[in-house]
């Protein structure tokens, strides 16, 4: 009987831990989405990443058509290689230049004003705080890659072929990616002034 109550009391008290913490994440949240620099990076990216897309289709096609005359070339034909990885790598020229200026915001304007000192005395666990601001940066980099995520879908209307296992390992690297490049963005904001 008494480890019934000793669980039910945790699962509550887990309960009102994420309800207390809902709020964070918002402010976190509106922070990111609100700043310029997310948006700005936005109005970069979309046209790079287009003119990217725009190029490797092109080459692609001339390289396919190439490829209806030799078999050698068209077996060596891929569009992951031909199309994705071309594509995204604006994406990750883009993440490595300017995604850093958005992460930096998520605690650097908290650093400046003094913020960041009285968010550390609410009642927030260390851990918690620092979760907050990477779930922030993770929407921020999941909406830097809707000009990518556009570019697959325009491939598959245009009747591109996508293997799922080979463009999920894509899509993963570069999440992986953009996380490490907000981590430090993160790490280097904290450091300093």
């Amino acid at each position: 009987f008494q480890p019934e109550i000793w669980r039910i009391s945790f699962l509550r008290s887990h309960e009102t831990l994420r309800v207390q913490e809902a709020p964070l994440l918002v402010k976190e949240l509106w922070e990111i989405l609100s700043g310029r620099a997310l948006w700005t990076m936005l109005l970069l990216m979309c046209p790079l990443i287009g003119y990217s897309f725009f190029q490797a289709v092109s080459l692609y096609g001339e390289a396919s058509a190439a490829g209806l005359q030799s078999p050698v070339i068209a077996n060596s034909l891929s569009p992951l290689d031909g199309v994705m990885v071309p594509t995204l790598g604006a994406s990750y020229v883009a993440v490595t230049l300017l995604f850093p200026f958005v992460a930096i915001r998520v605690l650097g304007q908290e650093k400046e004003s003094g913020a960041l000192r009285l968010l550390i005395q609410l009642p927030y666990r260390a851990s918690t705080l620092i979760a907050a601001k990477l779930v922030a940066v993770l929407v921020a980099w999941v909406l830097s890659s809707v000009p990518a995520f556009s570019a697959l879908a325009i491939w598959r209307l245009l009747g591109g072929h996508l293997s799922a296992p080979e463009t999920l390992n894509l899509l993963f690297g570069h999440l992986l990616y953009g996380l490490l490049v907000g981590a430090i963005a993160l790490f280097a904001a904290s450091i300093s002034e």
